[in-house]
């Protein structure tokens, strides 16, 4: 949660440096889907909206979204026992 910037209430922007790279918008869009999207806007309002502010429809492709998701849990997953197994 302390990489979420709200304004009003309202979730204005997502800050998260440590994996920074180059690379496709839908793997951010499908890094939070999941977590931050779906459970607080329905998918299709959500590529809306993104899509109304400038992002890139072919980012949206929600087979990609969900793949990028898995791939999310499995990266997210292989950094905690890396972590575990440094103790």
């Amino acid at each position: 949660m302390h990489n979420i910037l709200d304004q009003d209430g309202n979730l204005a922007a997502l800050l998260d440096w440590e994996l920074m790279h180059l690379g496709d918008p839908a793997e951010d869009i499908g890094n939070c889907r999941a977590t931050l999207i779906e459970p607080f806007i329905g998918w299709d309002e959500f590529v809306n909206h993104y899509v109304a502010a400038g992002g890139d429809p072919v980012a949206c492709d929600l087979e990609v979204a969900i793949a990028q998701s898995v791939w999310a849990h499995v990266r997210g997953s292989f950094y905690v026992a890396q972590m575990w197994n440094s103790l």
